[in-house]
């Protein structure tokens, strides 16, 4: 009995399914095309708000015969200034950085910093001190030691910067070492 009912029901649908459909015409007036609304933009990613930025915010940085000036020079001098701390991000191996961050150390010397945080073990750092004391040439000494060279301070303007730092600033405990940061001089 339960199979019969079930071949009834779909009898009935295919029935129902294959039954003409009645169609009436009906005028319906013309109407313009609904207007569709304007979509506002996007909002920019912030990729293009950081490039926006960073083009109406650009600022000169000249470097001639060993010296940054220009306006990007004078608001890092102010900026640093104005701040206890101040932080430099860079790409390893580009000789301009070290030659820059040797400059503003001098720069900022005269109004507190007087550590110089390199991304080094504190004891590397303080054997860096020490050979700083006598300039590039006692850093130049210290890396011809085998155990004596320091990761990312083999180029030449790397030394010169830990010498300007070094000379910019009397007494002890220039060179701090820490493993999360690059460089960055503090005012203590």
């Amino acid at each position: 009995m339960r199979a019969s009912r079930i071949g009834i029901i779909a009898l009935a649908f295919a029935a129902y399914v294959q039954a003409p459909l009645a169609v009436s015409q009906v005028d319906v007036p013309a109407q313009p095309a609904p207007q569709l609304e304007q979509i506002p933009a996007a909002p920019a990613t912030w990729v293009e708000r950081l490039t926006e930025t960073a083009k109406t915010t650009a600022l000169t940085l000249n470097y001639a015969n060993g010296v940054f000036s220009g306006p990007a020079w004078d608001k890092l001098v102010a900026e640093g200034r104005a701040a206890q701390f101040f932080l430099l991000g860079e790409e390893h191996g580009i000789a301009e950085n070290p030659m820059l961050a040797g400059q503003l150390f001098e720069a900022l010397a005269p109004t507190g910093y007087s550590k110089f945080i390199i991304e080094v073990s504190p004891p590397m750092a303080g054997a860096l001190d020490a050979s700083a004391r006598k300039g590039v040439a006692g850093l130049i000494e210290q890396f011809s030691v085998r155990g004596g060279e320091a990761a990312f301070f083999g180029m030449q303007e790397e030394a010169d910067m830990l010498a300007r730092a070094r000379a910019a600033v009397k007494g002890d405990g220039l060179c701090s070492g820490a493993s999360t940061m690059r460089l960055a001089a503090t005012a203590c």
